[in-house]
């Protein structure tokens, strides 16, 4: 198969698989970036990481009290912990943290999405790749 072909090929399945979705994702990411509950919880931990120092872990309601003040939406609590995730996970969101929550959610969309194109481009890359990977281990 031809460079040309598997551009085109490439090109064709990912319209197909954009054009499946339509809009909606993007019109929903954009109507619910002020109050997004997925980041509210890695914001409130990042956010208390920097407000109190190593080692304070907000639990469940204590969390949700502090995301009060803060300005970021509280969570329902539905059987499960306030930050589900291993405290790693609030790395990248560390240097938004000193931002209010409204920004830091719509800064978090935008590279979000810089990180949907990036991965775009990466799988043309690939797709489009003349010669074979390189088979042998290390």
């Amino acid at each position: 198969m031809t460079i040309r072909a598997r551009t085109t090929l490439f090109a064709t399945i990912l319209a197909a698989a954009w054009i499946s979705a339509g809009l909606a994702p993007f019109v929903s990411a954009l109507i619910d970036a002020p109050e997004p509950i997925d980041f509210a919880r890695d914001y409130v931990g990042a956010r208390a990481r920097l407000e109190f120092g190593r080692g304070v872990v907000l639990a469940d309601d204590a969390a949700n009290a502090y995301a009060r003040t803060i300005g970021a939406p509280q969570v329902t609590l539905l059987s499960g912990p306030f930050l589900p995730h291993p405290p790693s996970a609030m790395l990248p969101v560390l240097p938004l943290a000193a931002l209010r929550f409204e920004l830091a959610s719509r800064a978090w969309l935008a590279l979000s999405f810089v990180a949907l194109a990036a991965l775009a481009f990466m799988l043309a890359a690939v797709a489009t790749r003349v010669e074979p990977p390189d088979r042998r281990w290390p």
